[in-house]
C-alpha cells in the first residue's frame, strides 16, 4: 500500500488518515514507521532554515478569521538570479489559505499594511510546497509560477491532511464538515480492535481530535523548584 501510486509520495500520517477516512485500517502510523525503517526508506530531505533570534509575539486563537498568518517566499525564474515572489495569507485556526499572489517584485511593504503577524505557520506551508513531488526547480515565466501555485493551494486546501487540525483537510474544517469525521473513523478503529485486539498493546486507538485553540509561539512554561 505504501508503494502504491496513490501513496508512494505521501507522508505516513497522510496515508493513515486517508485510509481511516475511507473506512480502512491496515496498521497504526507507528507500525508503518517500523515497516519503512526496516526497509531503509526513512530519511530527512529538508535543510532547516536558520534565523537569528528575535522577539516573537505570543498569540492565541480559538476561532476562524481571528488570526491570519502571511509570508513571502522566492520562486526561481527561468535564468540565474531571476525570481518571482509568492505571498500567501491563511487562517491559522483552520490552516486554510484565504489568499495568495505571485508578483515580479517583493511586496513586503504592501503586505505589512494588510496584516502584521509572525509566520511560523506560513514557513511550514512553504516547506510542504517546496518538498512536494512535482515542485518545479525553475519556472519558465510568471504564469508557470502562478499555475503551479494554483494547483498546489487547491490540493493543500482540499486534500492535504494537516497534523495541526487532527489530520483533517483545511477545507473540511473551513466548512464545518470535520466535526462528524472523528465519529466515523472511531467506528473503523473499533471494528479493527474487535477483530484482533492483540494487535494493540495498550488500548483501542482513538482518532485524532480537532484543536480547540491554537498558539503562535506559546509562552514558555515557568520552571519552579
Amino acid at each position: 500500500m505504501l508503494h502504491s501510486e496513490r501513496f508512494v509520495d505521501a507522508a505516513l500520517a497522510q496515508v493513515y488518515a486517508t485510509l481511516l477516512d475511507s473506512g480502512r485500517y491496515l496498521a497504526s502510523e507507528r507500525t508503518m514507521c517500523r515497516i519503512v525503517a526496516a526497509n531503509n526508506e526513512v530519511r530527512e530531505r529538508r535543510n532547516p532554515l536558520r534565523r537569528p533570534n528575535y522577539a516573537k509575539p505570543e498569540l492565541l486563537t480559538a476561532k476562524p478569521n481571528e488570526l491570519w498568518s502571511w509570508d513571502i517566499t522566492k520562486l526561481l525564474g527561468p535564468a540565474k538570479r531571476t525570481y518571482y515572489y509568492l505571498c500567501v495569507i491563511f487562517d491559522v485556526f483552520r490552516r486554510y489559505v484565504v489568499g495568495w499572489m505571485v508578483a515580479h517584485r517583493e511586496l513586503a511593504a504592501l503586505a505589512q499594511r494588510l496584516i502584521a503577524d509572525d509566520n511560523p505557520y506560513s514557513e511550514s506551508q512553504f516547506r510542504t510546497m517546496k518538498y512536494r513531488p512535482g515542485f518545479p526547480k525553475r519556472n519558465g515565466c510568471i504564469e508557470d509560477a502562478r499555475g503551479h501555485s494554483m494547483e498546489f493551494f487547491d490540493w493543500y486546501n482540499t486534500e492535504h491532511r494537516h497534523s495541526g487540525i487532527g489530520y483533517h483537510t483545511p477545507e473540511s474544517v473551513h466548512y464545518g464538515l470535520a466535526a462528524g469525521i472523528p465519529r466515523a473513523t472511531a467506528a473503523v478503529l473499533e471494528a479493527a480492535y474487535a477483530a484482533d485486539s492483540e494487535r494493540f498493546l495498550r488500548a483501542m486507538p482513538q482518532p485524532p481530535t480537532l484543536p480547540t485553540a491554537v498558539w503562535v509561539n506559546p509562552p514558555a512554561k515557568e520552571v519552579t523548584n
